[in-house]
């Protein structure tokens, strides 16, 4: 994998931020989930492809 000057910018820029994100934004995106999951008709058995959509926080049984 090649590393571009943007890939490098971004990985220094968003270094050791994880944990601020978690204890704060993370949780105002994980509000809309089951409203979400629910438009989507995803329900148990359901298989579905999760793409930079942020933290994995859920709520709980989803």
């Amino acid at each position: 994998m090649t590393t571009t000057a943007f890939d490098a910018y971004e990985r220094r820029t968003w270094a050791g931020r994880a944990e601020a994100y978690a204890g704060s934004f993370a949780r105002l995106c994980a509000h809309p989930v089951p409203q979400l999951l629910d438009a989507a008709a995803v329900g148990d058995g359901t298989r579905l492809l999760d793409v930079g959509t942020g933290s994995p926080l859920r709520p709980s049984g989803r």
